[in-house]
């Protein structure tokens, strides 16, 4: 019996988002090649997949996840949270790096969640190695201070 026929009552969505949080890279992969929508939120407080494996630090997951050509790397919690924000709060510098690289990213200076923070905010705040991190990646090439 598979993995998905024991999974009960539960649709490949949530099947998805459970591996994402839980950094079962090899069910994130299953659910991929059954089709599942690599931008599905979580009924309860919006996130998605993505945004389960940076706050977690499954940085495989993460991997397996930008390398999908439909993930949406901007996508916002219902609580406005949002993966440039959540991985510059949890000083994962690399996570940082890699979204900084993709062209669709938006957000730096984008207010996210409670508090009114920025992900430039949250990195400087965090420090120095975050913030320089921003600084050169290709979105924000512009930025100097």
């Amino acid at each position: 019996m598979g993995w998905l026929e024991m999974s009960g009552e539960k649709s490949l969505n949530e099947l998805f988002l459970a591996a994402c949080e839980d950094g079962e890279e090899a069910k994130v992969n299953a659910a991929i090649v059954l089709g599942v929508d690599v931008n599905t939120k979580d009924a309860t407080n919006g996130c998605t997949g993505l945004i389960w494996a940076i706050n977690n630090k499954y940085e495989d997951v993460v991997d397996i996840l930008l390398a999908h050509p439909d993930i949406d790397i901007n996508g916002k919690t219902y609580g406005g949270c949002f993966p440039l924000m959540i991985a510059a709060f949890g000083c994962l510098t690399s996570v940082v790096t890699k979204l900084g690289r993709m062209p669709s990213l938006r957000g730096v200076n984008d207010q996210g969640g409670g508090g009114g923070q920025t992900p430039l905010s949250l990195a400087t705040y965090n420090g120095k190695e975050s913030r320089l991190l921003l600084k050169k990646t290709k979105s924000y090439s512009w930025f100097s201070g």
